[in-house]
């Protein structure tokens, strides 16, 4: 994976990172932990999907199947 372009959300995401682990090691754990696990799972996941579909072609493939499967053989 190659990130050709660099959004003002991965900067949001990269300064709130910092800044949940800063508050980790302060010791402020209990909160701060879950929402650095809830950035990361979303940010990454939305970051892969968009670089291996650039025009969200999704409701596509979803059409061709049920077109697949509606098809009678």
């Amino acid at each position: 994976m190659k990130i050709a372009k660099i959004y003002p959300r991965d900067i949001i995401a990269f300064f709130t990172l910092i800044a949940c682990f800063i508050l980790i090691s302060m010791g402020i754990n209990h909160v701060v932990s879950g929402i650095a696990i809830m950035i990361i799972t979303y940010y990454f996941s939305k970051r892969v999907y968009e670089e291996t579909n650039p025009n969200g072609d999704l409701k596509q493939k979803v059409k061709k199947i049920e077109e697949q499967i509606n098809k009678p053989s």
